[in-house]
């Protein structure tokens, strides 16, 4: 049986739906006696359905879509990040040469005036056909072709914008670094699109060194660097092939409520007046797509803030901010690490962050005798003369 003939099944369908929500591991010792394909289907579509709930909250509202195995549904993007590409492609025509599960897709056909989803795998390719269906996608075109071989269609060079999202392993499936490394082949598909000044979007793993992608890449216009809640998800390379000027890194944090966003040119990040402070009144701790992209002379410039220390990634002001690109947290008081006076104090209960200090949590953890609470937030950094310090803290926002 395949996944379209379990569709059929309506026994199968209601023992999903009778267990949606449960543990999977728990359903899984339970049937451990049911080893055939249909049990697996079941298992992997309530696994699947628990994963939308969480990363793609409108898919999971349809319960006649289909979900591919765990690994697949982990990877793909999630609906905050995948509505946010959306938006930059809106009334464009695209292709996705990389359609996989199809959520990228998918959200940028609601924007985009036409959509053409690429996918060599068989099986990923007909269900994201079928949940295109379910979801009523009208302006999406099929195409079971890998990125490479779809080169050979014809209409192309009328595209406005390709995206690309390429697997950062190879055949072994060993994780791979260098773009030249990574499938579909990048540059074979940036020379192709070269010719026909066709727009592309790179989409690529926050683990992966810039600097060293805009070794391999050419006429970068804007660097996307992109926090889902705080947490780095994201890198996005926008190609313009007739762009010949500075690069603007634009850092956007998402989350349900909001999207803030902080960009900057990189000459703007050179040159910082070399404040450093740890006294003031507020402590102001960047975003995480911020510390990625690496702004941090800029995000002080702009905002007129003290730096804590050159190495130490914090800022400082007695100025309360209501726009900054972070967190803002009240100082209570700063004291030496190792003083008696902090250390004396009893029943300490708060969060530990940790900039730029020479011990580990659990080391912090063992030495202060902090455990957590919601409300103090306690910043363990080294000063501008590499003194180990703590400020403790209330959040403002």
């Amino acid at each position: 049986m395949n996944w379209q003939s379990f569709l059929k099944n309506e026994e199968l369908i209601q023992k999903i739906r009778e267990n949606k929500g449960q543990n999977v591991a728990s359903l899984a010792l339970k049937w451990a006696n049911k080893k055939d394909d249909s049990t697996a289907f079941i298992l992997t579509q309530i696994q699947g359905r628990a994963i939308a709930e969480r990363k793609i909250p409108s898919w999971a509202l349809h319960e006649d879509l289909v979900y591919p195995d765990k690994t697949a549904m982990e990877q793909c993007s999630s609906e905050l990040t995948a509505r946010f590409k959306s938006n930059l492609l809106e009334g464009l025509e695209v292709a996705d040469l990389t359609g996989g599960l199809g959520i990228d897709s998918y959200f940028i056909s609601l924007k985009a005036k036409r959509l053409l989803y690429v996918e060599p795998n068989l099986t990923r390719f007909e269900i994201a056909q079928h949940n295109f269906n379910v979801l009523g996608a009208k302006n999406v075109d099929f195409y079971h072709s890998s990125a490479e071989e779809f080169l050979n269609y014809q209409g192309l060079a009328a595209l406005d914008c390709v995206y690309v999202d390429p697997s950062r392993r190879n055949e072994n499936k060993n994780r791979v670094f260098l773009l030249k490394d990574m499938q579909p082949d990048l540059q074979l598909l940036i020379d192709y699109f070269k010719q026909f000044n066709v727009h592309m979007l790179i989409k690529l793993s926050p683990m992966l060194d810039i600097q060293s992608a805009l070794k391999e890449l050419e006429c970068v216009k804007n660097i996307y660097i992109i926090s889902v809640d705080d947490e780095c998800k994201e890198l996005l390379f926008e190609i313009d092939f007739r762009y010949d000027g500075e690069i603007t890194y634009k850092c956007v944090n998402i989350t349900n409520e909001k999207l803030a966003c902080f960009e900057y040119l990189i000459h703007s990040n050179e040159d910082l007046k070399n404040q450093l402070n740890d006294s003031n009144k507020y402590i102001y701790d960047p975003f995480s797509s911020l510390t990625k992209a690496g702004g941090f002379k800029a995000i002080a410039n702009y905002f007129n803030l003290e730096k804590i220390s050159n190495n130490t990634h914090l800022y400082t002001s007695d100025k309360l901010l209501d726009d900054f690109f972070g967190n803002c947290f009240e100082v209570i008081q700063v004291d030496d690490f190792s003083s008696s006076k902090f250390m004396s104090i009893e029943n300490k209960k708060g969060v530990i962050k940790i900039r730029n200090f020479r011990m580990s949590q659990s080391e912090i953890e063992k030495k202060t005798k902090i455990t957590y609470g919601p409300d103090y937030f306690y910043f363990f950094y080294s000063d501008a003369t590499n003194k180990m310090k703590v400020a403790t803290t209330k959040k403002v926002y």
